[in-house]
């Protein structure tokens, strides 16, 4: 390779900053080996290496460099400028389509948005993870890793921003899915750059002289209806896109146990007005909330029941509450959840079972152990992406009944909530998280929004307040649920 070439490269790459490298390796993931991606400079220059001085190589970084929108970079580097690159690209193309789609809409998504993006997706990726996600793009790397996500399968996407009501970033989305670009014939190399090249005007049938694209990186060509989709559940059917049934009055069972003693009327006023018999308890010790969580599963009133809410506010650490007492081993969550699923709880079968839960988190050297409530029965997390029968790793029991088997753990749903204990010892203090929780549900029931997108509301007026409001609050919220319908509360 030329100086002149390896100059122009590094005269681009001084003048990008970080978020401009890290979309850069996003568009280039296709055409360079993997060993070359995280380092961006040394990418370029493998690049260059790869083609020579051909024209390919000015044109690539020309590509580039417009979809970056750096086009002081094409006129001061690389000697053009953004009418005569617009005009190259409508005959000839090397980044995939796909990528620029994604890299594109990376550009409309903002804070909010990316944060509300990440509390749904929690189920698909790991905490970890999501902690280090700082853009759209990284989100997109994580699930292309899962195989969630690649240019024919963008309906985890799609779904996602129609959750959040980002109705102009699904229609770019649709948008890309009908285009039907020749593509045609294309011929694979050995090289590790391709792309494509079309005569302007070329007829559908026509030849297309290329430098090579691989297929799997290729953009949806045809249009194709849109399939329907449970999110996070990974159970597709003809009942999926069908509402619980909720028009009782009551509507359900409702069990309040407030072991703070501060939050637990106005749970108890807000779920009354969304139609739900309530009961309140307060300031249980772990015996008692015991009692009260197994009483209430056995009870006569769930047998005519729609839904079920379990509320529970409690000191606690690590999947387990604490109640009014000082130390643990305490009540497991997961024990909780069982108490209602389909085996324990027949009267609540195939109904949605709700746990809104608050744990302010104790330091303690011992909360593991024997816990005091311990069940026979495995039962597991919930499993935000389902499974079928064979999925005995989760811990999911399944029934064997003439009916249509429903997994065990089904129609559940629960969304946690820990912050540090220390917010308790200050004067007056109420949770953002109850706040937010009471005033979006009654604020969602009158404009119908399923119940999934108003816990993404929650999360974005949480994380608002922990940022900006009070800094010094944290609160940090995961959601997990196997429901297998739409739910409006």
């Amino acid at each position: 390779m030329g100086d002149g070439l390896a100059g122009t490269v590094n005269r681009i790459a001084d003048r990008l900053s970080r978020d401009e490298l890290r979309t850069l390796r996003f568009l280039c993931a296709d055409l360079l080996p993997d060993s070359c991606v995280e380092d961006l400079r040394g990418a370029l220059i493998s690049l260059a290496e790869a083609r020579g001085n051909s024209p390919s190589t000015r044109m690539i970084l020309m590509e580039l460099m417009f979809h970056l929108k750096r086009f002081d970079i094409l006129k001061t580097v690389l000697g053009t400028n953004r009418q005569e690159v617009e005009a190259m690209l409508k005959s000839c193309q090397f980044l995939s389509g796909y990528r620029v789609l994604m890299a594109n809409l990376s550009d409309d998504v903002g804070t909010d948005d990316l944060h509300s993006l990440v509390f749904l997706l929690h189920g698909k990726l790991s905490r970890g993870k999501l902690d280090r996600d700082t853009s759209f793009l990284d989100v997109v790397e994580e699930l292309e890793k899962l195989d969630e996500v690649s240019s024919e399968n963008l309906e985890i996407i799609e779904q996602a921003f129609k959750r959040i009501h980002r109705v102009d970033l699904v229609k770019k989305i649709q948008s890309f899915q009908r285009k039907d670009i020749p593509r045609k014939h294309v011929q694979h190399t050995s090289e590790p750059l391709r792309g494509v090249c079309s005569r302007p005007n070329a007829s559908p049938g026509s030849s297309v002289s290329q430098i090579g694209l691989t297929q799997a990186h290729q953009p949806s060509l045809v249009s194709r209806p849109l399939k329907l989709s449970v999110p996070e559940t990974g159970i597709h059917n003809q009942q999926a896109s069908e509402e619980y049934r909720m028009e009782s009055n009551p509507r359900g069972v409702c069990v309040i146990i407030d072991c703070i003693g501060s939050q637990g009327d106005l749970l108890k006023e807000t779920f009354e007005r969304l139609g739900f018999r309530v009961t309140l308890h307060t300031l249980l010790c772990l015996e008692d909330a015991r009692r009260v969580l197994v009483e209430a599963s056995q009870s006569r009133d769930l047998h005519g029941s729609l839904a079920f809410i379990c509320c529970l506010l409690s000191r606690g650490s690590d999947g387990y509450i604490l109640a009014t007492e000082s130390h643990g081993p305490g009540l497991s969550l997961d024990a909780v959840r069982q108490l209602f699923d389909s085996l324990s709880c027949p009267a609540l079968r195939g109904r949605p079972k709700l746990f809104f839960i608050q744990i302010y988190n104790v330091q303690q050297q011992q909360t593991q152990g024997p816990s005091l409530w311990c069940s026979s029965q495995t039962y597991g997390h919930l499993e935000t992406d389902g499974g079928g029968p064979s999925s005995s790793s989760s811990g999911a029991c399944w029934q064997t009944d003439a009916v249509p088997t429903i997994p065990v753990s089904a129609d559940a749903l629960s969304c946690v909530c820990v912050s540090d204990a220390g917010l308790l010892e200050r004067r007056g203090h109420q949770s953002v998280y109850w706040e937010a929780l009471s005033s979006t549900l009654l604020r969602c029931r009158g404009r119908r929004v399923p119940l999934l997108d108003a816990l993404t509301e929650v999360n974005r007026l949480v994380l608002d307040h922990s940022q900006t409001t009070r800094p010094h609050e944290s609160y940090h919220i995961s959601l997990s649920h196997t429901l297998r319908r739409t739910l409006y509360l």
